[in-house]
């Protein structure tokens, strides 16, 4: 929803309502980018926490 209102708003001004498509894409493509990353840091934590578990052992 961040991204969603003003890329609405904006594109469609410059683009037409082309702008509506090429910005639903732009969304799509920053949330897949984004959720990667959140995913990719989860991962991380939780190799260092399965690391620490294992060397305690």
């Amino acid at each position: 929803m961040i991204f969603y209102i003003p890329i609405m708003l904006i594109l469609p001004e410059f683009i037409g309502v082309s702008g509506i498509y090429w910005g639903s894409l732009a969304i799509d493509a920053v949330m897949v980018l984004w959720i990667f990353m959140m995913i990719k840091k989860e991962f991380t934590i939780l190799r260092s926490q399965e690391k620490a578990i294992a060397a305690s052992l």
